[in-house]
């Protein structure tokens, strides 16, 4: 099941211990309004948190340890193609990964309309 995401949403990032699954779903998919999202992380331990492109900026701490709440800001998309980028959860020697996919500009359609003379 395929989401979009709207401003504000909590998106989580959770680890359910050792072992356990992060970043479900691993896909987050995002308008191209952007806006500003919260993820929750349960892990028991230190962990760090990056990201592969300039347009996700993280407004609350990057690193700690034990569980914590995380947000982050998605630019708008002005450009005519989705465009992806990569939020990596590393806590020890283990690193877990969430997509994020954004849809392009909305094309603006402009109709002309002919007025004739009669």
């Amino acid at each position: 099941m395929t989401n979009t995401a709207t401003s504000a949403q909590t998106f989580s990032l959770s680890t359910e211990g050792e072992g356990g699954e992060a970043f479900q779903p691993k896909v987050q998919r995002v308008t191209d309004a952007g806006g500003t999202f919260s993820a929750k992380i349960d892990f028991g331990g230190p962990w760090t948190l990056s990201c592969s492109s300039n347009w996700v900026q993280f407004i609350s701490a990057t690193s700690g340890s034990g569980n914590a709440t995380v947000a982050y800001t998605v630019a708008p998309n002005l450009g005519s193609t989705a465009r992806t980028a990569v939020i990596v959860l590393t806590a020890g020697m283990d690193q877990w990964f969430l997509t994020i996919v954004q849809s392009p500009a909305e094309a603006e359609v402009k109709v002309a309309t002919a007025m004739s003379a009669t």
